[in-house]
């Protein structure tokens, strides 16, 4: 059935009650097993412990599990605070929705995959149905916790049988199927004892499906443990939805074609009717683009056999149409004239089409990049009808692959000398274009090379050419920061020019004399780029370096090292080295002295502390700095401070003096790389603000890139 993932969820989550009870610590969350991809569901949660913040909804497959607050693309959620997060159009500080909930409440979910619509009830009272703007491929239930202070536990209720309000008209349970497999007995797969567990050998009742596996367990069963059944197999599933009619179950296989399936058998369609004046059928079969001559190649005679019930027709006429000259029948021949005027030149005229031709690139071509895709232009009426066939080969020409059919096939040299193998076999252009990124990159290790073979027709009225083929990708660009310049001449003049700013490393790969060179780069002394250890490939020069440094390799607040040893054609080795002190990147805040709040994955280092207020009175203000270490300028920066309770303001304002009170800070400039901007923050409370002894509050942040 239905519950918590363990292998989805946040580092601080521990699952219990056999996975539908979660503990959280800490701004996390975690998501249910199994997701939607259409349909109308409802779960229940129970809110068990803990004072706050509790948010319940839904998730796409890309949501993150930590730092909730980078979800308002990712998910739609509840909060206990009676408040509504996520990508709805709202604020990144929420909206207000519904009521506040707290401990022992029950909220339902009840969400509509396609018509993106969502709507929370608490204790079975609806709290009103909203749109939101998600976009994914499935949809899961998920609960988190918005705060970095203090544990909450809630319980998930997934089924039908285990749901205490009623589910809203029209929805299914999110649990919806359980799934007993029939071999010789009503079976599901134990996972933890990694055998089939026969549940009963009778017709199974609703108790024994209940016993069995849900369509995510299902999911779950490798091919070893199918393998294990012998003869006919059976998939039972059983819903409480009384309106579902039917199911669908994904079968994957290796892949094939009835081509391969149905080779040298012989094949018979039966049809049956009940139509009493239906006399004959019609069966349409889709086969691969073909030309007859390619199956009548090498036949001295052919028999053509024609019937009909037409008792009008006295003689068949059969027409032909055929690329054939009477020249075709002397294979070699010379031609000899003669004239009595020796003054007089003769001239021989001869239209004929050109004999079709296999050729083979002898130049081998390199890759740099993962290639998405290859690229032919063809100057044709009709391309896909057009007699051009490709070959690819991997192996510098030793042998020559097509890609038809999701599968490859091999043909040796000899083969190609084979016309009719050729044109049957090779590859059209749209088929070459049509090749998954996934298979060009399997086969292409660095180098490659591209036959063709082209034959005009002159019964199809094309004037074929070849005018390109080219391939595209995507080249590796967004790699690391350095806080220091350095200038190196290699031997063989190979030269570097290298940046640290913004935890990436930048610079230029070159060489004099336009050679290859070749590059690596260690951190704190291990790899870390390429991560093996090993020298890049050899690139042209000049190469453009520029290598984003992960923060989670650096030692944060220590000293730290980077060496990029590079290397000429040659094999003449040098290097650069600097070493940082490790800081945080991203759009950051810090106090006067430079002391960081948190951290770029969310984690709070320290808080903006106001001490204790006393209701009705205005704190003094703090200084807060933005700074920008992302590595890049940015525009547009808004600042969003929310808390929530209405009777406590948290007021902002960009200078100290005269403090002009906002709730949010707009700076449209551009914020350059290492700038930074200095904004104040204080509290405003009213007499009637409820008392909290650990107060929390939030300063959000949102800027736009400039390109």
């Amino acid at each position: 059935m239905a519950n918590w993932n363990p292998n989805k969820k946040g580092a601080n989550v521990t699952l219990s009650n056999g996975n539908i009870t979660a503990t959280i610590s800490g701004r996390e969350g975690v998501f249910a097993t199994s997701g939607k991809t259409t349909g109308k569901y409802y779960f229940e949660v129970i809110h068990d412990s803990g004072p706050r913040i509790l948010s319940i909804g839904i998730a796409n497959e890309i949501a993150p599990t930590n730092a909730t607050w980078v979800f308002q693309q990712s998910g739609v959620y509840y909060g206990n605070e009676g408040r509504l997060y996520g990508f709805t159009g709202s604020s990144t500080s929420g909206t207000p929705y519904g009521s506040t909930f707290t401990v022992g409440d029950v909220i339902g979910v009840a969400f509509d995959v396609d018509a993106k619509t969502i709507e929370y009830f608490k204790n079975g009272v609806s709290q009103g149905q909203i749109t939101h703007l998600l976009t994914g491929s499935q949809f899961y239930a998920f609960i988190s916790r918005g705060s970095t202070s203090g544990t909450i536990t809630a319980t998930g209720r997934f089924s039908i049988n285990s749901f205490q309000y009623p589910i809203p008209a029209g929805f299914s349970p999110y649990d919806e199927y359980r799934v007993l497999v029939y071999n010789n007995g009503w079976k599901k797969w134990n996972s933890n004892l990694l055998s089939w567990v026969t549940v009963t050998i009778s017709n199974p009742t609703e108790t024994d499906f209940n016993s069995g596996m849900s369509d995510y367990e299902l999911s779950l069963i490798p091919e070893t443990a199918w393998s294990q059944l012998i003869g006919e197999i059976e998939i039972n599933a059983f819903t409480s939805n009384q309106d579902k009619t039917e199911v669908l179950f994904n079968v994957e296989t290796e892949p094939f074609t009835l081509s391969q399936e149905w080779d040298g058998k012989q094949i018979q369609i039966i049809e049956f009717t009940d139509d009493a004046n239906k006399t004959e059928s019609s069966i349409l079969l889709e086969t691969e683009p073909f030309m007859l001559e390619d199956y009548l190649s090498g036949i001295d005679k052919l028999d053509v056999l024609y019937y009909t019930d037409d008792t009008e027709v006295s003689s068949p006429t059969l027409e032909i149409e055929a690329n054939y000259s009477p020249l075709d029948e002397l294979g070699d021949f010379d031609i000899v004239t003669w004239v009595e005027d020796d003054k007089v030149k003769p001239t021989v005229g001869i239209n004929a089409l050109p004999i079709g031709q296999v050729l083979f690139n002898e130049n081998t071509i390199e890759r740099y990049i993962d290639i998405e895709s290859f690229v032919a232009t063809i100057e044709s009426s009709n391309a896909d009808a057009s007699l051009i066939r490709f070959f690819l080969s991997f192996d510098g020409g030793l042998s020559w692959k097509s890609f038809r059919n999701n599968y490859w096939k091999e043909g040796k040299d000899a083969d190609l000398t084979n016309k009719s193998l050729v044109r049957r076999y090779g590859m059209s252009a749209n088929d070459l274009m049509s090749i998954p990124e996934s298979e060009i990159n399997r086969m292409v290790d660095g180098e490659f090379r591209i036959g063709y073979y082209i034959e005009e027709r002159a019964w199809t009225d094309e004037n074929e050419k070849i005018t390109e083929v080219s391939y595209k990708g995507t080249a590796y660009v967004d790699d690391v920061k350095f806080s220091d310049l350095a200038f190196y001449i290699l031997n063989t003049k190979a030269t570097i020019n290298i940046i640290f700013a913004g935890n990436k490393v930048q610079g230029v790969l070159d060489d004099e004399d336009k050679g290859k060179v070749q590059y690596r780069i260690l951190l704190n002394g291990d790899p870390y780029f390429p991560v093996n250890g090993e020298f890049t490939r050899l690139l042209p020069s000049p190469f453009q370096l520029n290598v984003v440094v992960d923060d989670k390799r650096i030692k944060f607040g220590e000293q730290n090292s980077i060496i990029v040893e590079f290397k000429d054609y040659w094999g003449e080795v040098d290097s650069w080295s600097s070493t940082f002190i490790g800081t945080h990147s991203g759009l950051v805040f810090t106090d006067e002295m430079g002391n960081f709040f948190t951290t770029a994955f969310g984690e709070v280092l320290k808080y903006l502390d106001f001490g204790e207020i006393i209701a009705g009175q205005t704190t003094l203000d703090q200084k807060v700095i933005l700074k920008n270490n992302i590595g890049y300028p940015v525009k547009n920066v808004q600042l969003t401070a929310s808390y929530a309770d209405s009777d406590v303001a948290i007021e902002m304002s960009k200078e100290h003096s005269p403090f002009e009170s906002h709730s949010e800070l707009l700076y449209p400039d551009v914020l350059d790389i290492n700038e930074e901007i200095p904004f104040y923050v204080r509290i405003s409370t009213k007499l009637t603000a409820s008392p909290n002894a650990n107060g929390e509050f939030e300063i959000r942040l949102n800027a736009d890139r400039v390109i």
